[in-house]
């Protein structure tokens, strides 16, 4: 017996071990797909791109894409059409949105400098921007409801807009035009931070 053939003895030996476990050949189907994938994708995007395709994480996409989905979703079943005003409230919404998470991104490389753990600015906005719609700001104690008016106006994207669409009682539809300025204002104070 030569050295090669006592090699794949062992290489046999250890595929038939390895049988044993029900999770090990989807394991090792993943693993192959893995690795036939991956050369191309990374081939494919750096063919393309260049240096821009190391950093490129689609998953980051598919928030925006499931976010849109979901927003078309919840216009369907709450059965409201979308007219012109409408869906320039909802862009202004969407728009004044991004810019308050772009003067959050800024204010936290801003004060990362004095600070050790950033981060927990960038959550409590991303926690807060989904929490807030849950509860109507008529509900809210005076404090939490400036706090989300003026120190960090999730309300003006997050839940005034939503009312204004939905024609939700209680709540002026004129405030639901308020995302886009106060997106931008805020973004403004953010870089002159």
């Amino acid at each position: 017996m030569t050295g090669f053939n006592l090699y794949l003895r062992f290489i046999r030996l250890n595929f038939l071990a390895n049988l044993q476990y029900k999770g090990w050949p989807l394991q090792m189907a993943m693993v192959l797909s893995t690795v036939i994938s991956d050369p191309i994708a990374v081939f494919l995007l750096f063919a393309r791109f260049g240096n821009i395709g190391a950093r490129f994480h689609v998953h980051r996409l598919s928030r925006v894409v499931g976010g849109l989905f979901m927003i078309g979703w919840a216009l369907a079943r709450l059965e409201i059409v979308l007219r012109a005003p409408t869906t320039i409230l909802l862009v202004f919404a969407l728009v004044g949105g991004y810019a308050i998470y772009t003067g959050v991104f800024i204010i936290s490389a801003a004060i990362s400098f004095w600070t050790i753990n950033a981060l927990d600015w960038i959550y409590i906005f991303t926690n807060i921007s989904y929490q807030i719609t849950k509860c109507p700001p008529q509900l809210l104690p005076a404090w939490l409801k400036n706090t989300f008016l003026y120190i960090m106006p999730m309300l003006a994207f997050a839940y005034w807009p939503a009312a204004a669409i939905g024609g939700w009682d209680g709540v002026s539809p004129a405030l639901g035009w308020l995302a886009l300025p106060v997106g931008l204002a805020f973004l403004a104070t953010a870089i002159m931070v």
